[in-house]
């Protein structure tokens, strides 16, 4: 149960950040599109290595087969990130290079976390479980941190 509560509060941490990202996307394409997807199906795969880490408990196999399963979902988040802000049209303009980059870190502190703990799952699962608290931690802590930026909606509009 306990590994079903952290999966979800990951994949809450995954939906909060898309929403935060496509507020600062104005257009669409094809590739967007297609990385979209890309992440949409690592977040649909993800109860898979939760169930197998929750039957099989502190293995080594499970553990680094959970973790580069939320690293994946996290670097496709980044992609599409990535994607859209090289591609000029598809962001939105006027926000601070700096907000662009707070961005970046904020998508790449959890997949960072679970990468480092691969290492880790191989002499110690359990404590590698025990540091994918880090990637909650981080997302407070940049929360915190995030930078001041224009509000991202159409001058006139009232959401």
């Amino acid at each position: 149960m306990a590994g079903f509560a952290f999966s979800f509060a990951v994949i809450g941490l995954f939906w909060i950040g898309h929403h935060s990202l496509f507020r600062r996307i104005l257009g669409m394409d094809r590739s967007l599109m297609l990385l979209n997807l890309l992440f949409l199906g690592c977040i649909a795969f993800l109860p898979y290595p939760t169930s197998l880490l929750s039957a099989t408990g502190d293995q080594t196999p499970a553990t680094v087969f959970y973790a580069a399963s939320f690293a994946a979902a996290g670097l496709a988040e980044a992609a599409i990130w990535l994607y859209a802000i090289h591609i000029r049209e598809l962001a939105l303009p006027g926000v601070p290079p700096v907000v662009y980059r707070w961005i970046l870190l904020r998508i790449l502190a959890s997949p960072t976390v679970f990468l480092l703990s691969i290492p880790v799952a191989i002499a110690q699962p359990v404590l590698a479980q025990r540091l994918w608290l880090l990637a909650l931690f981080s997302a407070l802590v940049l929360r915190r941190l995030e930078p001041p930026e224009p509000d991202p909606r159409p001058a006139g509009r009232d959401d």
